[in-house]
């Protein structure tokens, strides 16, 4: 399953977002919105979170069968920046913990790091089991603003028989033809 704007989007209006979303990202290489964009992996708090170090956390979050795209990434952050203008700060500063943190461990930043690497960098970060505080230090903070609003936008914006591999599930239309595919007939 491939995340795409559209899945986004869906995201933002269960969120009760019902501004237009299109154009409302800065295109590559535009600066102006803070930090350097072309740069990989590196930031620093009060910069806009870099597009490709949220992706490599969703690629961490979400299972293996999910494809993310930066296209969805971004679509969905810029528009919930819509809704709280502190968001992209406070998204940046939980990145910029993980990505700090990163270093620290394997001194390589968070998205040039394997998936099992990442893993065991929000593991040892404590991130799994912190309390989602968006006022808390470290591994709370990266809780709230990471975890919690990359799940959501994941689980509002996708179609739950595609996330688990059951394209029939149970109450739905299909006939014995769809279940005896389920299962290998």
């Amino acid at each position: 399953m491939k995340l795409t704007r559209r899945n986004a989007v869906t995201a933002l209006t269960a969120m009760g977002v019902s501004v237009s979303v299109a154009g409302c990202t800065a295109p590559v290489g535009d600066d102006s919105a803070g930090g350097d964009i072309d740069e990989p992996g590196h930031t620093t708090p009060g910069d806009e979170p870099p597009v490709d170090g949220l992706v490599a956390t969703a690629e961490t979050l979400y299972p293996s069968s999910v494809e993310v795209t930066a296209e969805f990434v971004e679509t969905y952050v810029h528009g919930r920046a819509i809704v709280d203008e502190a968001y992209l700060v406070e998204i940046a500063r939980a990145y910029a913990t993980v990505d700090e943190h990163a270093h620290e461990v394997s001194g390589e930043p968070f998205v040039e790091l394997t998936g099992a690497e990442r893993d065991e960098v929000l593991e040892d970060l404590g991130v799994g089991t912190a309390t989602p505080n968006p006022d808390g230090g470290g591994s709370e903070h990266v809780r709230f603003y990471l975890f919690e609003e990359l799940l959501y936008a994941f689980f509002v914006s996708a179609e739950p028989a595609a996330v688990y591999d059951h394209l029939n599930p149970p109450g739905r239309p299909g006939g014995t033809e769809t279940y005896r595919e389920a299962i290998g007939e």
